[in-house]
């Protein structure tokens, strides 16, 4: 015979997901990323060990590879500029008890920010020999956000790798929103001690 009045117990579920998760680019290289991750902590936290921050290639966190471990009470990685970030897409953040890791993250969509301009134009009007001059123009990027000043440079070779790659100012520390240069008359093609 089964007993008629039954012992209750209460099931009590921790919910312990953090509660947000940002991070802005501040690599200006296409495909490369660098900046800092930040969340949100959990409303709940007694059971909590540390967080894993993932690469992923979904917000869901498929086909994941662990960028960092955090403890407990910090709520931030930094991710080291010129980091390549290669088929990934997301970055997601777990919690983790001491016996488990949480089966569904909170993640980010990687934007990669990309500073680079395009469209550069130069008509030489200067009519001596191994002289240049003339106005140099491009085309912004579409997100200038990020940008903080362009610098021209007049190169010997368009491989920055070449063990004879040289460069010399032209002009530094530009509005992110100008979209031309000017190059002045008599400047040395041939010069490049920088």
């Amino acid at each position: 015979i089964e007993q008629q009045t039954p012992s209750v117990a209460p099931i009590v579920e921790t919910i312990s997901s953090v509660g947000f998760v940002a991070f802005t680019d501040k690599d200006l290289d296409n495909l490369q990323i660098g900046g800092t991750i930040y969340w949100g902590p959990p409303p709940e936290i007694t059971y909590n060990q540390d967080y894993v921050v993932y690469y992923a290639q979904s917000a869901t966190g498929d086909a994941r590879l662990v960028a960092g471990v955090v403890p407990l009470g910090t709520n931030s990685l930094t991710i080291p500029l010129d980091t390549y970030h290669n088929q990934f897409t997301h970055f997601v953040v777990y919690t983790r008890s001491v016996a488990y890791e949480q089966t569904t993250p909170v993640g980010v969509e990687i934007y990669d920010h990309d500073g680079l301009v395009t469209n550069l134009y130069f008509s030489d009007t200067d009519l001596d020999l191994n002289m240049i001059g003339g106005v140099l123009q491009w085309t912004l990027p579409s997100d200038t956000s990020g940008v903080l000043q362009y610098n021209v440079y007049l190169t010997f070779t368009s491989n920055p790798w070449d063990p004879y790659f040289r460069r010399d100012a032209l002009e530094l520390a530009l509005s992110p929103t100008l979209t031309q240069a000017t190059v002045p008359v008599g400047t040395s093609k041939l010069s490049g001690n920088g």
